[in-house]
């Protein structure tokens, strides 16, 4: 999805950029940008429409649409609304769940990574200011999947190998040895 259309890609990337510098670095509110941005979107359609009513009637032609009598489409049915809010839940359930064994410490290299984030995002926090953190996570947002989509083989080869070395050191530990020898006798039991 990101970067198959770079026009629309930086569009997106810029304009959520000057939003983000705007209202850290520029003390405007969100409800003030929204209300901006709203108004911007007017102006240009509105200029534009009539702009091209008024150069048609000077050229003496009509105006290819009649902008009193369209009809507008649905922008969504009721089937694809239910449909998208069935996998939100999901989505939304899935998450839950994740939370919930993270905290219950069912699998502990997961819990560890976890606490691991949690760490490196704090640090990050204090190190950062929230400009830095939102442009490079936008940034991420659009480089990183097609970075992954050119080099996946690569990628899949050396995350397997980082991932199995790490869950060997992890069994070398001693809380995480005892937890997976008590696993492995209740699951005998």
């Amino acid at each position: 999805m990101y970067w198959e259309n770079p026009a629309l890609s930086g569009l997106i990337v810029g304009s959520t950029l000057l939003f983000a510098f705007l209202t850290t670095w520029g003390g405007h509110s969100v409800l003030t940008l929204a209300a901006y941005l709203c108004l911007l979107q007017l102006i240009v359609c509105a200029t534009y429409v009539n702009g091209t009513r008024i150069w048609l009637s000077f050229q003496g032609k009509a105006p290819a649409f009649n902008a009193q009598n369209t009809e507008v489409p649905p922008i969504i049915t009721r089937e694809r609304l239910i449909e998208y809010l069935g996998a939100i839940a999901d989505i939304i359930n899935a998450f839950w769940a994740w939370i919930i064994n993270i905290y219950r410490c069912t699998n502990n290299w997961d819990s560890f990574v976890f606490g691991v984030g949690c760490l490196g995002v704090a640090l990050a926090g204090k190190v950062f200011s929230g400009v830095v953190i939102v442009s490079a996570c936008i940034v991420a947002l659009f480089t990183l999947p097609k970075y992954y989509e050119m080099n996946k083989a690569t990628i899949d080869r050396k995350l397997g190998m980082l991932s199995g070395r790490a869950v060997e050191i992890m069994r070398g530990t001693p809380i995480l040895s005892s937890v997976d020898s008590l696993q492995v006798k209740s699951k005998r039991q």
